[in-house]
């Protein structure tokens, strides 16, 4: 059996099955039944490792019969590797009985090792049935049992769970690191593997060049070492890198056909399932649509069998090949399944992070919807507009339940946090704040997840159609006087579809290669325009920053003829603009929102509201402020600095919460968007386990209107967190506002708001009464709200 292992490795699959059978005929011979059972093992680990699971669950299920008074250990190999060939052949439910199995037989008999891998493979398990939550979380589990034992195969694992995800970037990162273990101790085999997963997430990164180098390098490793099972896997993602890479090839169609047909031979059905839809996407780009639409009948009824990335790129797919033949009504089903599909996968998750990011694979998907959409007419668009952006920004459905090791890890960010604010200089405290945050992360990430028929939550949660939610808006629109402007990119334009006066139509605005550009102008205008206060430096960016704004007009807004009070569906780039200081819109209401679906489904009327205004600290105006907000709405003020737990529970109390204080947006991690309080700041992610009932919040902080891109189409801010986590109404401006001004605009707000004015109305009158350069850069976002009765 150990010389099978040896040819294994250095000289292929058949030298390795004559030993291994050798050894199983002197076992059933000569010893007894239960060195047969470790022999067969044995054999099963070899047509594993050759690409042949069917034949190597065979193996497996004679070792499990016959080996009951195998040691321990022995016995523990046959389970763990029972429920990893299960695995393979898409069977996550028996595989995670093996795991399960494996973890305790490993536990009971003090096999610390063992627990390990059976625990994180139980992980992997939770992954292959969808539940990336949970997968994030059990191999999170495993990976803090204190086992010296090589990680690099685990983070392999959990890198290909964060590309489930979407968490791409974050899931390089980790591949990386595992590859250096490799490196170290000599692995080249799972170095190999580790350099597949890289590739893949290259290839979703946009990078399809460098992700076709690693796989190429990782199959000559792979045709090096034997094992065909690999190389075929090897050879997949190299022919989906060129899909990437190339413009059209029949011959790659032909060879993704060729390798899909060797991989069903071997058993592989999940990476031929795969290889097919290489090669329909790659018949369709060459014009071949018979072929495509023959090979997307034939996959359809075993795309369920394929994880969220393997769904939708199936829907992407077969909705292409429908469009391309001219049958618009199948392309449309195809499309509404996969919003459907990503709607539940979704709602499993309560971490802002993860549910933003898993969109990453929806992006495609919905700029096919659009397009399939625009010879229906604006209406139509508008609806595959909403279709996308509700499922993006909608509520959670779960609240995760109390974790006091991430509470923990949260308030010794937030110390260190703080001590980094006092001591720049410490190198050691920036690393402790980076260990922190990943850690955070990591362990957000894994919130809610707990399975169907495990005290989970319902993945089936009631989901608005998005025509009756358009219908609806469209009916709002006009009682409110409100015209709407959704604005869209794809294929190189920026476009807009808007609603004035009750009608809707299409807007074509040019190219868009000018747009993220003049936003970046825009943005570093008006960080620029905060930090002067007059000269002529001052006079030379208030020049720069009216270039801008005049920018902003002349290409978003002029061509529209919108009416006084507009709302905003902004897409990606304009997220930055602040509205209200844009030629044409100074003091006019206007709102901006994720979805038509969050914009209808906030508070817009609460009678005789409670309110609550706190400070941060270090801010010359913030007291003051506070008192004036309070005096406005009769209510005794807070002195002094809150603590982050006090702006938590005025959250989770009061149904106004305004806050002055320093913000911060975390361009690289938005869930650690703050506001500093007393002790340290206020993260985006505390809030993700907080109550709240606030209905409408006031963040009269820098910043905490910015927002990153997250996924495909979300943005994930500070305040745009705020509203997915249930708040209708927040108020917040996308960049750095003088504390004089943000004062003095905030005070008058909140008058012209206790006087029964909607939000957008009153922050429109607070602005054009403010002599103060930035006084319009604040935003009414989400819904419209008024407190009536007060």
């Amino acid at each position: 059996m150990a010389l099978s292992a040896a040819r294994l490795e250095r000289r292929g699959t058949a030298a390795a099955v004559e030993a291994a059978e050798e050894a199983l005929r002197l076992a059933t011979d000569r010893v007894g039944p239960d060195l047969a059972a470790i022999a067969h093992s044995q054999l099963a680990m070899i047509h594993g490792r050759s690409g042949h699971p069917h034949r190597a669950l065979e193996e497996l299920d004679l070792a499990v019969a016959g080996g009951a008074g195998m040691p321990p250990r022995d016995r523990f190999v046959v389970l763990l590797s029972r429920g990893m060939v299960r695995m393979d052949l898409g069977d996550a439910a028996g595989a995670a009985g093996d795991f399960d199995d494996a973890a305790a037989l490993a536990a009971g008999h003090g096999l610390a090792r063992q627990e390990f891998m059976a625990r994180h493979n139980r992980g992997c398990a939770a992954q292959l049935a969808g539940d990336l939550p949970r997968a994030l979380r059990l191999m999170l589990e495993a990976d803090a049992l204190p086992v010296d034992i090589s990680r690099a195969v685990a983070w392999q694992d959990r890198g290909r769970v964060l590309v489930e995800a979407g968490l791409v970037t974050e899931a390089a990162e980790l591949l990386e690191q595992a590859a250096e273990l490799c490196r170290d101790r000599g692995q080249r085999q799972v170095r190999a593997e580790i350099d597949l997963e890289l590739a893949r997430a290259l290839i979703l990164l946009g990078e399809p060049s460098a992700a076709l180098a690693r796989a190429r390098r990782a199959r000559q490793v792979f045709e090096r070492r034997g094992t065909p099972g690999w190389v075929r896997r090897a050879e997949l993602v190299v022919l989906a890198a060129r899909l990437r890479h190339e413009r059209s090839s029949p011959s790659l169609a032909e060879d993704a056909l060729l390798l899909a047909s060797t991989m069903e031979e071997a058993g592989d059905a999940h990476a031929a399932l795969v290889a097919r839809l290489v090669a329909a996407e790659a018949f369709s780009r060459a014009r071949d649509g018979d072929r495509a639409v023959e090979l997307v009948r034939q996959l359809g009824v075993k795309v369920p069998t394929g994880g969220l990335e393997t769904r939708l790129r199936y829907r992407r797919v077969a909705a292409v090949t429908a469009t391309g033949r001219g049958d618009r009504r199948t392309a449309a089903r195809h499309l509404h399944a996969a919003a459907a599909d990503l709607h539940r996968s979704r709602a499993v998750s309560s971490s802002l992070d993860l549910r933003a990011a898993v969109t990453l694979h929806a992006g495609p998907l919905a700029q096919l919807d659009l397009e399939t959409a625009r010879p229906a007419g604006a209406g139509a668009v508008l609806v595959a507009l909403e279709r996308w952006r509700s499922t993006v920004a909608e509520t959670p459905v779960v609240r995760p339940p109390a974790d006091p090791h991430l509470a923990a890890r949260v308030v010794g960010l937030r110390q260190a946090r703080r001590e980094l604010a006092e001591q720049p200089e410490r190198d050691d405290v920036r690393r402790r704040v980076r260990s922190l945050e990943s850690e955070v992360a990591s362990l957000l990430w894994s919130s809610g997840g707990a399975g169907p028929g495990e005290g989970g939550p319902r993945t089936d949660a009631a989901h608005p159609r998005p025509a009756e939610v358009v219908s609806r808006a469209r009916s709002e629109l006009r009682v409110r006087d409100t015209d709407l402007v959704g604005y869209v990119r794809g294929g190189g334009r920026l476009g807009a579809v808007v609603v004035h006066r009750g009608r809707a139509r299409l807007h074509d605005l040019g190219p868009d290669a000018d747009v993220d550009e003049g936003v970046r102008r825009l943005s570093a205008d008006l960080t620029a325009l905060a930090s002067v206060a007059d000269g002529p430096l001052a006079r030379a960016v208030r020049r720069s920053l009216d270039a801008s704004l005049d920018w902003c007009a002349a290409r978003l807004l002029a061509p529209l003829g919108l009416g006084d009070r507009v709302l905003v569906l902004p897409c990606d780039g304009l997220d930055a603009v602040p509205w209200g200081m844009v030629p044409g819109r100074t003091g006019l209401p206007t709102t901006v929102a994720p979805s038509l679906a969050s914009w209808l489904g906030g508070t817009s009327l609460v009678a005789a509201p409670t309110v609550l205004a706190v400070a941060g600290p270090e801010l010359t105006w913030a007291q003051r402020e506070v008192e004036r907000v309070a005096a406005t709405w009769s209510v005794a003020p807070t002195l002094g600095p809150a603590t982050a737990e006090d702006l938590r529970s005025a959250l989770e109390k009061h149904d106004v919460v305004h806050v002055a204080a320093h913000g911060t947006h975390h361009v690289e991690s938005p869930v650690f968007s703050s506001v500093w309080m007393a002790d340290g700041p206020l993260f985006l992610c505390d809030l993700e386990r907080t109550a709240i009932t606030s209905s409408h919040v006031v963040i009269s902080a820098c910043e905490a209107g910015q927002s990153r891109r997250r996924g495909a189409s979300h943005h994930l801010g500070l305040a745009t967190g705020l509203l997915t986590l249930g708040v209708g109404s927040v108020v917040a401006s996308p960049c750095r506002v003088p504390d004089a001004t943000a004062a003095e605009v905030m005070s008058r707000y909140h008058e012209h708001l206790r006087s029964g004015e909607e939000s957008a109305d009153a922050l429109a009158l607070a602005a054009s009464a403010s002599d103060g350069a930035l006084a319009g850069a604040f935003q009414a976002l989400g819904a419209p709200w008024r407190a009536g009765g007060a």
